[in-house]
């Protein structure tokens, strides 16, 4: 009977300290939840719908408005779709697991070579145009003045880069990252990520 009758007790005691503790909890993940509501909320469909939007409303971005579904990769984090915008120039987006299917990251990776042809030159300033739209699609929440100078001033994604030399910009959350990885001779691959922290 003693035995039953501190049994009752611990659980009463338990049941009270874990009702102090419940609203405290719940408050922090009301907090996480409503800082998740701020940034993308993107899945592959939204992310294409509102990147052809951003490509169509600039003239030189208009030959890239169209993303075509290439691959699904399965990772730790959850399903990354893969799309082609064009030869060498390739779109990845990764939803996340935890996230309900919504954006985890978004990356854009293509080809730089440095020979010196008009046509290079081309498909050059068409990979940067495809990662600064990468940057004003990700995030609507970011003003046009923020957006600009993620892309001029913080990545500088139109100023030359060193060999395996990486740009690194945090805000709010969100971490722009702009890599180039030396190849060989006269290319490189340049890659611009958009990691949601």
């Amino acid at each position: 009977m003693r035995k039953l009758l501190v049994c009752i007790v611990l659980i009463f005691s338990l049941t009270a300290v874990t009702s102090c503790f419940s609203t405290d909890t719940t408050a922090v993940v009301e907090a996480k939840e409503k800082k998740k509501k701020k940034s993308y909320a993107l899945t592959w469909k939204g992310f294409k719908k509102r990147w052809k939007k951003e490509a169509n409303y600039y003239k030189k971005t208009q030959k890239l408005d169209t993303i075509k579904n290439e691959a699904v990769k399965n990772t730790n984090m959850g399903p990354t779709k893969i799309g082609k915008i064009k030869e060498n120039l390739y779109v990845g987006l990764n939803t996340n697991r935890d996230a309900d299917g919504d954006f985890g990251f978004v990356s854009v990776s293509g080809r730089i070579v440095d020979d010196g042809s008009k046509k290079s030159e081309k498909n050059n300033r068409e990979l940067k145009l495809a990662q600064s739209l990468a940057i004003l699609t990700a995030d609507p929440n970011l003003s046009q003045k923020k957006r600009v100078s993620i892309i001029n001033d913080k990545l500088k994604l139109f100023t030359p880069f060193d060999v395996s030399e990486e740009r690194v910009y945090s805000y709010k959350g969100i971490t722009y990252k702009a890599k180039y990885d030396y190849k060989r001779s006269n290319y490189g691959t340049l890659t611009v990520s958009i990691i949601e922290e």
